[in-house]
């Protein structure tokens, strides 16, 4: 079991979208989550034992870096979403002599002592001046030109490779306060407006007006933001394809296993009202009560 763990929490900008349910009235008992992320010691390991924890030296001479501590998000900057994006830090690329032993201290309490010591000496012949790691380090320090060398790595590995569910496994999700809803009408009524709540940010999104996540008073890359709405994956192999749709017109909704296909903007391109998107979602519960209901026949039919 690692000794330590860090979770990542991505929160979304909608309190202004939010606004349209308030007619709704949230159970207190349940008023939603506050994750606190405690600040962790980043201090690289550079020496690791084989049983009894002696220092044992992987490289001649391994400095120690400063501890270094996340800082929330604090206050929004100024200006379109995308003004500081030249502002942005390079990602760097980080030392064989923090990474190694890093990967050493990670591998430690998995293994037994026979395989821990196998494990050393192959990172160690690794590390050999001239040896394979410090070719591929060269490499890795050449991708340093690019705007961002790890982004297109990160998408293939954690989402489009990804072969475990992306939601909550490496993407965020939303989870809803508990509601409690008299019929089924209160219920579409709530999803409606919160539909419209998200289209209204969706303009806050494509005019650019949201302001620049900020961190440390530096600024965050907000480019993300514009991939919230009409992404998807398409299956494949070895890897899934993404597909970015900005001028999408529809959304899909999953009642009772069948996947439904709702418009949310009119002919001229206007955005539908909570009441017009409520009616279609009415329509798309009826059809799903008769799919579903044709399905259980369907399936008690195979099984008599």
């Amino acid at each position: 079991m690692l000794n330590k763990s860090r979770m990542f929490v991505h929160r979304a900008r909608i309190k202004h979208s939010m606004k349209l349910l308030g007619d709704f009235q949230f159970t207190p008992s349940n008023p939603g989550y506050n994750v606190r992320e405690p600040f962790i010691n980043a201090r690289p390991i550079s020496y690791l034992s084989k049983e009894n924890n002696n220092q044992r030296q992987l490289f001649p001479s391994a400095g120690i870096s400063n501890t270094s501590l996340r800082h929330e998000s604090s206050k929004a900057g100024s200006g379109p979403s995308l003004s500081l994006q030249t502002q942005l830090g390079k990602l760097p690329v980080p030392s064989l002599k923090d990474t190694l032993p890093k990967f050493l201290r990670t591998v430690h309490p998995l293994v037994n002592n026979a395989e821990y010591e196998e494990t050393f000496d192959k990172v160690k012949d690794f590390a050999k001046e001239g040896g394979l790691g410090h070719k591929l380090q060269a490499l890795l320090e050449k991708s340093k030109k690019t705007e961002n060398w790890f982004s297109d790595w990160w998408l293939d590995m954690a989402y489009l490779g990804y072969r475990d569910p992306v939601i909550v496994w490496s993407s965020p999700g939303i989870v809803w306060p508990t509601q409690i809803f008299q019929d089924k009408g209160e219920m579409l009524k709530f999803a409606a407006k919160a539909i419209a709540g998200a289209l209204d940010y969706k303009i806050s999104v494509d005019d650019q007006t949201i302001p620049v996540e900020m961190q440390a008073g530096k600024p965050l890359d907000m480019q993300q933001y514009f991939k919230v709405f009409g992404t998807t994956r398409l299956p494949a192999t070895p890897l899934d394809k993404q597909s970015f749709n900005p001028d999408s017109k529809h959304i899909i909704v999953i009642y009772k296993n069948n996947f439904f296909k709702v418009e949310v903007y009119g002919e001229a391109g206007e955005q539908l009202s909570a009441e017009q998107i409520q009616a279609s979602l009415e329509k798309s519960s009826q059809k799903g009560q008769w799919y579903g209901s044709r399905s259980w026949c369907a399936d008690q039919q195979q099984q008599g």
